[in-house]
């Protein structure tokens, strides 16, 4: 087996590549979701860039991992932001299941949001790309009665997988769509 293979967690059942599988798309998926972008009548565009890092756990099924990512970027037009989210990554499939994220702007503004999304191996062994949909689902402050849907992208990078399979990953993401608020 290659280190491509190990780490690639369609290619293997390790717990380091199953944890790096989940890793990924919870970072991806959280700082995706802190921005939104193109307007229509009652909605905002928004677009949101951020990085941060994820933890990945695994759980009681070897397939699946538990996903906690934090994450900080700049949002147009809310401005800077902190991100909280929770997910979990099928390793089989790539799959980003359950996502729930929560997006901070300050002074008591908070976006709340679920998603859901994939990752795909790239052709470094510790890097992935991301992709999914953000669905804002409410907020507090300025932000109350948000909704709208918006598209995330981005890459992350393994950068520590501990021997009981816990991963560690940076991520960057891009996120475009709408908000209405």
């Amino acid at each position: 087996m290659t280190h491509r293979q190990t780490l690639d967690p369609r290619s293997c059942a390790s717990p380091v590549a199953r944890a790096r599988s989940v890793f990924g798309a919870l970072l991806v998926t959280l700082l995706l979701g802190a921005g939104v972008a193109t307007a229509t009548a009652g909605s905002v565009s928004f677009v949101a860039d951020g990085s941060g890092t994820a933890i990945g756990v695994p759980t009681a099924d070897p397939t699946v991992y538990t996903v906690s990512l934090i994450a900080s970027g700049q949002s147009t037009p809310l401005g800077s932001f902190r991100a909280q989210a929770h997910h979990f990554t099928d390793v089989k499939t790539g799959a980003l299941l359950d996502g729930v994220l929560t997006l901070d702007f300050g002074s008591g503004d908070r976006l709340f949001g679920t998603y859901e999304g994939n990752e795909a191996p790239t052709t470094s062994p510790d890097t992935f790309t991301v992709g999914g949909t953000i669905r804002f689902t409410g907020g507090t402050g300025k932000l109350v009665g948000a909704s709208g849907k918006a598209l995330f992208e981005g890459e992350l990078h393994i950068t520590g997988i501990s021997s009981t399979g816990i991963v560690r990953e940076t991520v960057t993401l891009r996120l475009n769509g709408r908000l209405g608020l």
